[in-house]
């Protein structure tokens, strides 16, 4: 099971942001509670949608 809540957490962010899976990648922090993604995909796009997130859980 290594690596299963790495694995939630990149379908969360992918389902949250509407993205695929394959679009959300772990580059930092794999064995660490603080994490560093890269999200690929339209800046601008991506920016908008990150807002939004965080404004809807504030």
């Amino acid at each position: 099971m290594e690596g299963a809540a790495n694995a939630a957490l990149v379908a969360y962010v992918a389902k949250a942001l509407r993205l695929r899976k394959s679009d959300v990648t772990l580059i930092a922090g794999d064995r660490a509670r603080l994490k560093l993604l890269h999200l690929d995909g339209d800046s601008a796009a991506l920016a908008a949608r990150l807002t939004a997130w965080i404004g809807d859980s504030t």
